[in-house]
């Protein structure tokens, strides 16, 4: 998240930071927005498969990578597949992630199927340090495969850790 929202607009101070890899999963561009203004929004999709086919790969583009030409490598399938997710992680205290989700629009009950869910991540530092990070995930019900992130959308995605390196 941007410094001046996070910090500013939304008061979240962390205690300490750290840039992460999270191999099994990859950032997706497919949780449903509002059309014409923010047609889609940011989540994660897990790695489910080890023997990558052309299909499965398939459907990670056209949900990462969506409007850009998928390339398949029979070769090696893994170069089909787009980068796995990297970021950063925050310790931060509970009241500002309950605060995260509640300004995210993650807080949804139970019964309504759209939405975000709250997971543990696996994630791992440069030093090969093991974290496991809390984040949010599409529910099944808002995902929307192929659509394609507004300018808005692909900036904050690109310059969050830019960011995030001066935020303590």
């Amino acid at each position: 998240m941007n410094k001046a929202v996070f910090q500013g607009r939304r008061g979240i101070n962390p205690l300490q930071h750290k840039i992460v890899t999270a191999p099994e999963y990859w950032l997706s561009m497919d949780f449903a927005g509002v059309p014409y203004f923010e047609p889609c929004y940011a989540s994660l999709i897990k790695r489910t498969e080890k023997e990558i086919t052309k299909e499965y790969a398939m459907e990670i583009h056209s949900r990462c990578k969506a409007g850009t030409p998928f390339k398949w490598d029979p070769n090696n399938p893994e170069n089909s597949l787009p980068p796995t997710l990297q970021g950063v992680v925050y310790q931060i205290t509970k009241t500002c992630l309950e605060r995260i989700i509640r300004t995210e629009g993650g807080w949804g009950y139970n019964s309504i199927p759209v939405g975000y869910d709250v997971i543990d991540v696996e994630c791992k530092t440069s030093d090969d340090e093991i974290l496991v990070a809390k984040t949010l995930i599409a529910r099944p019900a808002s995902i929307r495969p192929g659509c394609q992130a507004s300018a808005r959308q692909v900036y904050r995605n690109l310059d969050k850790p830019r960011d995030s390196t001066n935020l303590l």
